[in-house]
């Protein structure tokens, strides 16, 4: 699983500006469908005249990934990459729009947000060779400073410092906006981007389950829980997803939602991870690795729960996270 990916964050500026473009094309379409526009003709036509220079520089490499990808289609003329004509497709509106709406999610964007910081501030730490603050300006100046192709704000990025801070991934950083721009990832910070690729809810959940004790769950769990202690968790040898299995016990965690005492984005953040279990599994994409992810960042917010419930719920997901 790519968690950058999967999180909507950039590995490189041709991603960002990929976003850029299809973002600029829907804007344009509605403006006037008819016509083709180069690439600084449509910067200039939506108010981007900045990010011409850049866009030209990466023209070939924008043009080819969006076309390669069916969201545009290209008029080719002579002169290069520069001097071709854009338009948006069918495929294309319908992608821009999902964009859109995935920006517009704010619990999935600060999750994103904590991400971004912790693997920019592990890149930070691995340049030097003493251990140092890193200059929080320099975070926007990296393509992990973009969520789904739109750069997060200064007041995002301190509330990401202050949550990576309760959870004692990185040190500093008071107030990354304001009077203190500096932070240094911890020990435990470089623990969860190197096991799990800085997936925040995984590895905290990694870390609850590796505590707990191993459980075998029975029964319906949208009524009493039916647990009995167990020493380890017998594997079997099927390793297809039963998703069935672990909808039964999810059902049950999302049915306890509102008692466990989470604050409102994780309460979101737990029910938007099930509902995506739910979907990979009914629609058979759902892989033994993916699962395994999903159910360690499930783990992760179960471990913050302060209802009694919490512990027995959380022993349940680690055992579904441990079996094949």
């Amino acid at each position: 699983m790519d968690v950058l990916k999967e999180h909507g964050l950039a590995r490189s500026e041709e991603e960002v500006l990929e976003h850029l473009v299809l973002d600029m094309l829907y804007e344009y379409a509605a403006l006037d469908p008819s016509l083709v526009p180069r690439l600084h003709e449509l910067a200039e036509a939506v108010g981007r005249h900045g990010d011409v220079p850049r866009l030209l520089e990466h023209a070939e490499s924008i043009i080819h990934g969006l076309d390669s990808r069916g969201v545009i289609s290209v008029a080719r003329s002579v002169g290069g990459w520069v001097n071709f004509g854009l338009a948006i497709t069918p495929d294309g509106k319908r992608e821009a729009q999902r964009v859109r709406r995935r920006r517009a999610d704010i619990a999935a964007r600060r999750a994103a947000c904590r991400i971004a910081l912790l693997r920019w501030l592990y890149g930070q730490d691995a340049k030097v060779e003493t251990p140092s603050m890193a200059n929080a300006e320099h975070f926007f100046l990296d393509c992990l400073s973009f969520f789904w192709g739109e750069q997060f704000q200064a007041g995002e990025v301190d509330r990401a410092a202050a949550r990576l801070r309760e959870d004692k991934l990185i040190t500093g950083g008071e107030s990354w906006g304001g009077h203190t721009p500096r932070a240094q990832i911890t020990s435990r910070g470089i623990d969860c981007v190197e096991q799990d690729q800085g997936d925040i809810a995984a590895y905290m959940g990694r870390m609850a389950m590796s505590g707990g004790q191993h459980v075998s769950v029975g029964g319906d769990f949208h009524g009493q829980l039916g647990m009995t202690g167990q020493g380890d968790v017998t594997q079997t040898q099927d390793q297809k997803v039963d998703i069935k299995k672990i909808m039964s016990v999810l059902d049950g965690v999302r049915a306890q939602l509102p008692t466990l005492g989470l604050d409102a984005e994780d309460a979101e953040g737990l029910d938007r991870t099930i509902a995506e279990i739910e979907e990979k599994g009914n629609a058979g994409e759902l892989t033994q690795e993916e699962k395994k992810t999903l159910l360690q960042r499930i783990g992760g917010f179960l471990g913050k729960a302060t209802a009694f419930l919490g512990p027995a719920l959380l022993a349940a997901v680690q055992q579904l996270a441990e079996s094949s």
